[in-house]
């Protein structure tokens, strides 16, 4: 502890210096998980993280397409809104109506969404799955 405090104090006292987070931020869960099926008509996507995020990062942080069974782009998709709960950490995400059949691929970029501590994800974050 007293060396983490230290740190903070030389961080704090240089100034202008960026204070970088400890540890990454990582996502904990999604729905529909990586590989799930999903019922065709589903629309929401979730993303649950390890700490809480700045709200203000998250609009727009979200790619989402539809893909052939081969993984081949077929179209991009709008993603019309995102809910964010504090208490739990958890973004949800607008998508529409999913078909059945269709694979879709989403991702979270790791340059856009940031913690309120301003941790980061390490990597952009995929999720694929389909809906039945």
């Amino acid at each position: 502890m007293k060396v983490w405090m230290g740190l903070l104090g030389l961080v704090v006292g240089c100034g202008g210096a960026e204070i970088v987070a400890s540890s990454p931020l990582l996502v904990l869960a999604t729905y529909p998980g990586d590989g799930a099926l999903v019922e065709a008509g589903e629309d929401r996507l979730a993303f649950s993280f390890s700490e809480p995020i700045d709200e203000a990062t998250l609009s727009g942080a979200v790619n989402a397409e539809e893909l052939t069974l081969a993984g081949a782009p077929v179209r991009e998709l709008t993603v019309s809104s995102v809910v964010y709960t504090q208490d739990s950490m958890t973004a949800v995400y607008q998508l529409p109506p999913m078909a059945t059949g269709v694979v879709y691929q989403v991702q979270l970029s790791a340059t856009q969404v940031a913690a309120e501590s301003g941790a980061r994800l390490v990597a952009d974050y995929t999720v694929r799955f389909q809906a039945r």
